[in-house]
């Protein structure tokens, strides 16, 4: 996970999702202070040894699982303590054996995450999935109870069809804020692309990859007791049980496709 916190200090929090330290170093190149939050010991070691990720200060890197971690920083913020960090952005890029572990996407979560986020802050939450399918509602639905506002967006690299959008896997990217003021993205400028053509290409056409809600649940249909099944709390988390389902029967299309099975 990692973090950014105050306009002119934007802080930025990456959590359990390190990776090869991506998005960390682009926070870095671009002078915002970054606190990471990864729960493989070995994944922040081969990011530094093997994939130039920058040092971020040992007090900046926190090797331990970001459920935890968030509602100790809550406390924190609710006693009032002056050192308190609150977050401008937060990038929640978490997978696990496949899939994105449940009780990072719960009710709960997302109300002790939105306590050390600024007014204005920004979750930015990567989930890969078929659009429509009972975990992309799971997750819309949940996260638009957490937070006044989210926006959807792909990030396919070629050009897709209404039809594979909901067909296949998708990578899609939910920004969401507890600010009343609408969220917006400025144009790209050439200091975004940090010489990066992925960046350049996803960036630039940010625009033409926007995912309306109504494609991932229908609104036409929706009910109470459509909504109690789709919320996702500590009590009540099927995620992965649909993830699995979800990720079985892409495979097997996929395996069909090349005459496998």
């Amino acid at each position: 996970m990692t973090l950014v916190n105050a306009l002119a200090r934007v802080t930025a929090l990456t959590y359990s999702g390190l990776g090869t330290g991506i998005s960390a170093n682009a926070f870095a190149q671009h002078g915002i202070a970054t606190t990471i939050v990864e729960i493989d010991p070995a994944v922040y070691d081969a990011a530094r040894q093997y994939f130039g990720l920058l040092d971020p200060g040992i007090n900046n890197v926190f090797l331990q699982d970001a459920r935890g971690w968030v509602r100790s920083r809550r406390a924190i913020v609710e006693a009032g303590d002056p050192s308190a960090i609150k977050y401008d952005v937060v990038v929640h890029d978490c997978f696990s054996g496949g899939g994105v572990p449940e009780h990072l996407f719960s009710i709960e979560f997302w109300n002790d995450l939105k306590t050390i986020l600024s007014p204005e802050g920004v979750v930015a939450v990567n989930f890969a999935g078929k659009l429509a399918s009972d975990s992309s509602q799971a997750i819309l639905i949940t996260l638009l109870r957490a937070f006044r506002q989210c926006r959807a967006f792909h990030d396919r690299v070629e050009p897709i069809s209404q039809e594979q959008l909901h067909s296949h896997f998708v990578n899609i990217v939910f920004f969401c804020s507890s600010s009343s003021t609408p969220l917006t993205f400025r144009p790209a400028v050439e200091e975004d692309y940090l010489h990066s053509y992925l960046r350049r290409h996803i960036l630039s056409s940010l625009d033409k990859r926007e995912i309306d809600h109504a494609q991932i649940r229908d609104s036409s249909i929706w009910s109470a007791t459509m909504e109690k099944k789709f919320v996702l709390t500590d009590a009540h988390n099927t995620l992965n049980t649909w993830q699995e389902g979800e990720a079985f029967e892409h495979w097997k299309r996929e395996l069909r496709s090349f005459s496998i099975v």
